[in-house]
């Protein structure tokens, strides 16, 4: 998973899966808060890509853009679609990886006290 999108992961609270006897991460991702019928957590391949032009939007607006409802001000949805619409220019149209710049903008200008 390239840097991007491991922090993007990380602030929606994915979590590496480790594998147990080596100790090391498997390339896998646990989802946050979904569970399979048998409780266990739904866990995603490291395929899993927030800038991937066909599905990114739709796991951005299912784990990320909740994430930040809950931390974000009026303000802060504002500057969020300035930077989005900025970087859908920017990037050529991909929207995707467009509202990753533009979350990424947010992750980093936060305090991480008021993100988390």
């Amino acid at each position: 998973m390239d840097e991007l999108n491991q922090k993007i992961a990380e602030f929606a609270e994915f979590k590496e899966v480790i594998r147990a006897f080596s100790g090391k991460p498997n390339g896998y991702w646990r989802c946050p808060g979904e569970t399979t019928l048998d409780g266990k957590h739904i866990i995603y391949e490291s395929r899993l890509r927030f800038t991937d032009p066909e599905l990114g939007i739709a796991y951005l607006f299912k784990w990320v853009v909740p994430k930040l409802e809950q931390n974000l001000s009026g303000f802060g949805y504002f500057e969020l679609l300035k930077n989005w619409v900025f970087q859908i220019v920017w990037s050529g149209g991909n929207p995707a990886l467009a509202l990753c710049g533009a979350v990424e903008k947010l992750i980093d200008s936060q305090v991480p006290s008021e993100v988390k």
